[in-house]
């Protein structure tokens, strides 16, 4: 009796071991299944689809600024850039690996620190990549165009041009204008060239200070982490900044009083001046240079300064 519950007793122990097993590896396989569904979104770097936002640059600056047609049009331009932005994330990531996994803070990013493999990677690339092709040219062929150029342009930037120093700087912005210009064709408005050549000079001015603030964080690994950066210096950067930020204040003063329909649209140049010095003083104090979507969303005046340049230019176009 005592023998027979004994061997009972351990046939209990040993069923109930197994399924506690079985069930710790159900537990770990979802517990790794969440893990790597939040590495594969973070690989396509959400934080930065706020450098879309330049896509309702040209709903701003048109007449129609409450139209819903435009409204719409305009966010799914936005979602789509989103989308394709998203993609030339993971192209650069995929190329940079190497050099990323000796950067001090980019070491971290899914595809560097191994939570994501290559084959993942260029499967969410292609993904990402078609949707934002395919919806486009739906919804409108002139995106698809602009789209389509911009993916190209990234491609030729990850591979050659962000070799080449200066011209790497002018291909970001030349993004930058090109997230503006699918702005204009989604609500069928004429393009400004004055707000071009303000988002270029702009957009140079934060690309400038990215570049610096690399420099100023990998010190003597700079060289080893990306080539290009031997070609920069601090001194240098110190010297363009102040001619790309004085170019992007007069190309955005002429369009308020040349293209714009309310001359009021002045009283915006205040707001647009303290935004870049606002910046310039985080990048030095904080050293926030090298990921300006910090500012964007973490930085209180500078939030503040935003949501009342948006409120004025909005008033304006109501009076």
């Amino acid at each position: 009796m005592c023998f027979c519950s004994v061997n009972q007793e351990r046939k209990v122990t040993l069923l109930y071991n197994k399924f506690d097993y079985q069930g710790l590896l159900i537990s770990e396989r979802k517990t790794t299944k969440k893990t790597n569904i939040i590495a594969m979104i973070r690989l396509s770097r959400p934080k930065q689809w706020i450098k879309n936002i330049f896509v309702f640059l040209a709903l701003l600056s048109s007449g129609d600024i409450i139209e819903l047609s435009h409204i719409v049009n305009s966010c799914i331009g936005f979602v789509l850039f989103c989308f394709i932005s998203s993609s030339v994330y993971i192209l650069n990531d995929l190329i940079d690996i190497n050099a990323d996994k000796i950067h001090p803070i980019k070491k971290f990013r899914p595809l560097a620190s191994g939570a994501v493999s290559k084959v993942q990677a260029l499967v969410l690339l292609i993904i990402l990549c078609s949707i934002s092709l395919i919806l486009s040219f739906l919804f409108n062929y002139n995106l698809a165009v602009v789209i389509f150029i911009y993916f190209i342009l990234n491609i030729l930037y990850t591979i050659k041009l962000k070799k080449i120093v200066i011209v790497d700087i002018m291909v970001i912005s030349t993004g930058f204008l090109l997230r503006v210009i699918s702005g204009y064709v989604v609500i069928q408005e004429e393009i400004s060239l004055w707000i071009l050549l303000c988002t270029f000079f702009l957009t140079m001015f934060l690309g400038l200070n990215k570049r610096k603030q690399e420099i100023h964080t990998l010190n003597s690994d700079a060289k080893e982490h990306r080539k290009i950066l031997n070609e920069y210096s601090e001194e240098l950067i110190n010297q363009i900044l102040p001619v790309v930020a004085s170019c992007a204040i007069i190309f955005y003063s002429f369009y308020t009083f040349q293209v714009s329909k309310n001359i009021w649209m002045m009283l915006t140049i205040p707001s647009v001046i303290y935004g870049m010095l606002r910046y310039q003083y985080l990048s030095l104090k904080s050293n926030v240079g090298e990921n300006p979507e910090i500012v964007l969303v973490n930085d209180v005046p500078f939030i503040v300064n935003f949501i009342l340049l948006v409120f004025i230019a909005i008033t304006i176009k109501f009076i």
